[in-house]
Formats: C-alpha cells, structure tokens, sequence
C-alpha cells in the first residue's frame, strides 16, 4: 500500500517540490555563511556517493566536484601570500594548460584577463605597489576551466575504466554552463579589481554583487548534482 502511495504522481510531485523549496531554502539561510555552507555541499555530494555508488556517470561528476572543491579550500591557504616570482610561475602553469585548450570558446576571454593579470603584476612589482591577491581569482577561473574540461572528457574516461557503461548526463551539460557562468563571474571580478589598483577606477559594483553570485552559482551546482540522482532513482523506481 505504502508502495503504490509512493508511486502516484500527486505523491511524486509534491516530494519533488519540498525537495526543491527545502533546497533552496537552506541555500538562502547559509548566504554569508561559507562553513555552513562548505558543511551543506559535502553533506549532500555523500548523499548522492551512497544513493548512486553503483552508477559510475554520476559518481564520476561527484567525484570531481568533490576533489575540485577539496583543492579550492586547500590551495587557497597555500596561494593566498605568493612572492611575485611564484606569482610569475603559477600565472605560467595556467597559460599553459589555456593554449593546451585554446580551441575552448572562452579563450579569447581566457588568455586576455591572463595577459591584463601579468601586465598588472608586472606593473605594480616595478612600481613598488603593495599588490593585491589578484593570483586567486586567476586560480579560480582556471579550476572552472579545468572543470569544464573535466566533464567534456568524462564520457571518454569513464569508458576506457568501465568499457559500455558511460553515457551522456544532462548534469554534464548543467555544470559545463554554470562554470562558464563562473568563469564571467570571476573575470568581470578580476577586472575591476584590477582596475581599481591602477586607479582607474574606485568602483566596487561588481564586486559586491559578486557574492551573491558565487553563492547562487555553487547552490546551482550542488542542486544539479542532487536532481539528477533524485530523478535517477525515480526512473528506477518506476521501471522497477
């Protein structure tokens, strides 16, 4: 009895529409709040590793959602305060994985806030100006690329280590737009920002929306990874 309840459709929709306001509802409580929110995204990215352990396209983008966001938190203590020859060599590490991907639409994008970010940092070394962490955005911007890279290849790895079994996710497709829309983010930061330290400019406009849009971004994200292993287990249910 309890069985077929769960199966009618008035049942469904009403699970999956608490899902989505319980979803975002919490997202908008952890605004402003990063360890609730850290706490909220690895929660449920081990709720989707536990329900989807035995579908590997799902666990694989989990997996690296979890590695990349693991690497921002770590690095970010790690990169934080570089000398300006590290700087140098970390701003070459990212040009060269950009031309590595230079047939990516987004390098024109991508090679012109690299060469703004250097000439800056060049300019501010020999002007004997404090520089500001501009280093980080570029990182950031670099792990949504690598991201997008990532997702656009793993069809191809998830069938060299499991012959047959991948397949195309629509959360591939989902996660590939949202890290553009983070790349546009964080590049529009980085400009301003920079600008702003050669005293072009005092505005801050960009970046104070910048915060809401992070947040809005990553909630996205996490929502993505958990709908597509939500509407997974559904189809099995009603296969079943």
């Amino acid at each position: 009895m309890f069985y077929r309840l769960c199966l009618h459709p008035a049942f469904v929709l009403l699970l999956s529409s608490t899902i989505v306001i319980t979803f975002f509802m919490v997202g908008a409580l952890s605004f402003g709040n990063a360890l609730l929110f850290d706490r909220m995204y690895f929660v449920v990215l081990v709720i989707v590793i536990l329900t989807c352990h035995r579908n590997v396209n799902i666990l694989g983008v989990v997996l690296l959602s979890m590695v990349l966001r693991l690497f921002e938190e770590s690095a970010f203590i790690l990169l934080v305060d570089l000398t300006f020859p590290l700087k140098i060599c970390l701003y070459s590490f990212i040009g060269y994985f950009f031309w590595r991907w230079r047939y990516d639409s987004l390098s024109p994008l991508l090679f012109g806030i690299l060469s703004i970010t250097i000439a800056a940092e060049i300019y501010w070394q020999y002007s004997a100006y404090p520089a500001p962490g501009i280093n980080w955005e570029m990182l950031l911007i670099f792990l949504a690329v690598f991201a997008r890279h990532c997702l656009f290849r793993r069809i191809w790895w998830t069938e060299r280590f499991f012959p047959q079994q991948g397949y195309f996710l629509r959360l591939d497709w989902q996660l590939q737009q949202l890290c553009t829309l983070q790349i546009l983010i964080i590049s529009a930061v980085s400009f301003e920002y920079i600008l702003r330290h050669l005293g072009i400019t005092d505005s801050t406009f960009i970046y104070q929306k910048s915060t809401s849009a992070h947040h809005t971004v990553n909630l996205l994200q996490l929502f993505s990874l958990f709908w597509q292993n939500y509407q997974l287990r559904l189809s099995k249910i009603f296969d079943s």
